[in-house]
């Protein structure tokens, strides 16, 4: 049978323990903070498609039904007021053929054939997430649209955040360290 035998106060171990006490509910709980805000954003870039889909709804149906070609300056023009959207493409009802398309950088794509509807559940693929929205206006369906949203990664919440943390965590340590140093003194 060992004994354990250990020379420091009691107070060195209990600063010691609530040290790491302190640390492990911070770590915890920034966790459980990033959970949280992974997946409201998720929320957050459906509402953003939707909010999106119902202010162009008019527009897009005139370039799909009317084919107002002007219209499209005005869409792009709209769209540069949503700093996430990376890309939108509008695809035709009747036939799948992309009418418009827009990227945020400006640059020409080739956007891909719409998918069947069955295949059209939204995901998010490192840090982008393409959903899909029936186009509709005045309960008129004239086809969908494609949206391609930047998201935050686990690396770009921490990096956001980085700065706090170092702060917390200093702080933290510093005053373990002062309650540490008190016994020794």
């Amino acid at each position: 049978m060992s004994k354990f035998n250990y020379k420091g106060s009691i107070r060195a171990r209990l600063t010691g323990i609530i040290f790491f006490v302190v640390s492990l509910t911070g770590v915890v709980g920034y966790g459980a903070f990033v959970s949280w805000y992974m997946s409201n954003q998720y929320d957050r870039v459906v509402n953003l498609s939707k909010t999106v889909g119902l202010v162009l709804s008019q527009d897009f149906a005139k370039l799909v039904l009317l084919n107002q070609i002007d219209v499209a300056s005005d869409i792009t023009a709209k769209l540069k007021s949503f700093d996430r959207l990376r890309s939108l493409v509008l695809y035709r009802a009747n036939d799948g053929v992309a009418v418009y398309q827009y990227s945020q950088d400006g640059k020409s794509f080739t956007p891909l054939a719409l998918p069947k509807p069955q295949d059209r559940a939204t995901k998010i693929i490192h840090d982008t997430a393409t959903l899909y929205l029936q186009a509709i206006y005045q309960e008129h369906y004239f086809g969908d649209v494609v949206f391609e949203f930047r998201v935050d990664t686990v690396l770009d919440v921490i990096k956001k955040d980085m700065n706090i943390l170092i702060f917390i965590g200093l702080s933290i340590f510093i005053y373990s360290l002062t309650l540490f140093c008190q016994e020794i003194y």
